[in-house]
């Protein structure tokens, strides 16, 4: 028989929440459109993508477009990130590796356990200018990127790279060097109002009845005088407009908005990681055989509510209010999307 699935994300949730791990793992339910995070971090992913296989940036922004149910704000933001990813990093030649071999698969044995396999896809193998060869992940994140951030200190615990690291020394017998490529998502929004300069760079007043406000010297007036209606010329932000002062800003804020580190992986966390996922395992086939018994089967998945999982959960919205669904009725706006070996466990046997 086949072995069930455990991913890094996978684990990641049942270790947050069992019950959100029924849903989405068991279940199978997820949103028929994806939240904006979502789609504007699959887009810039894709773009990624597309840059280590040698695309230019037209083509890193047909990928990140296509597909992704971006509307045109949205599209106009991941322009602005790529475009300055791009620019910051140089379109083409990377200054940080020689090679790249993006979006590698694999499965690997869990020791220990004879359900459960581990599964994932490693964003690229690549080969440094200096001849090491690397896990390289690349991360979109709204967190603080600076040195004195707790950010990187996570990240060495982050169980998608321990899991990565761990296949590739099983692989090779050599630890891997990991480098985390991390652009910090831009809180810029669009704005409601831009201003219109002149070709002299000068602001326009208006009066009432949109006529340019010129002094009695015969010289535009600067600043308007709203008890007369008088208005400064402006208009709402068009996306093409939006995406590019995105681009601008993190340009000129480079080392706020991009960061390239290495991250040192020891045999002890490889360790660590390999008794946190077998008690995972062990975890989660303990409460497939409580399902079996239950009136309903996501009673044996316990809930975990606080402010932080729950205000970030898809599945609030029924389950903090005890409704119970099924795959053959899931809630509006939800559909079944299960990949086989996702399914529930039928047996115990992670010893």
């Amino acid at each position: 028989m086949s072995k069930l699935t455990l991913t890094a994300s996978s684990m990641a949730c049942a270790l947050r929440c069992p019950r959100r791990y029924y849903y989405d793992n068991i279940l199978g339910l997820k949103v028929a459109t994806p939240s904006e995070a979502l789609r504007i971090g699959s887009a810039v992913h894709n773009a990624g993508e597309e840059r280590a296989k040698g695309g230019d940036f037209s083509k890193q922004y047909r990928a990140a477009i296509t597909g992704t149910q971006l509307d045109e704000w949205m599209a106009a933001r991941v322009f602005g990130i790529v475009a300055a990813y791009d620019k910051t990093y140089g379109e083409i030649e990377d200054r940080d590796y020689a090679a790249m071999n993006p979006e590698v698969e694999f499965s690997d044995n869990i020791d220990g356990s004879r359900t459960f396999e581990q599964r994932g896809k490693v964003d690229g193998l690549a080969v440094l200018k200096d001849g090491r060869k690397v896990n390289w992940e690349r991360k979109t994140t709204s967190d603080d990127l600076s040195e004195t951030s707790d950010y990187w200190q996570r990240l060495k615990l982050n169980h998608q790279l321990l899991a990565y690291a761990g296949w590739i020394y099983r692989s090779t017998g050599e630890l891997p060097v990991c480098v985390y490529d991390v652009i910090r998502k831009p809180a810029l929004q669009p704005r409601a109002n831009v201003q219109e300069l002149d070709g002299n760079g000068m602001p326009i007043v208006l009066d009432a009845n949109g006529q340019r406000c010129i002094k009695r010297d015969g010289t535009p007036k600067k600043t308007a005088d709203t008890a007369k209606g008088e208005r400064l010329a402006g208009h709402p932000e068009t996306p093409d407009e939006y995406g590019q002062r995105i681009y601008e800003s993190m340009t000129a804020e480079a080392d706020r908005y991009f960061a390239r580190r290495e991250v040192a992986i020891t045999l002890d966390m490889l360790a660590e990681f390999q008794r946190e996922r077998l008690g995972v395992c062990r975890m989660l086939l303990h409460f497939a055989a409580e399902a079996r018994k239950a009136e309903l089967p996501e009673y044996a998945y316990p809930r975990s509510c606080n402010p932080d999982n729950c205000r970030n959960c898809q599945f609030a919205g029924f389950c903090l209010n005890r409704i119970h669904v099924s795959a053959e009725n899931p809630p509006e706006g939800f559909i079944i999307a299960l990949h086989q070996e996702l399914s529930q466990p039928q047996s115990a046997d992670a010893q």
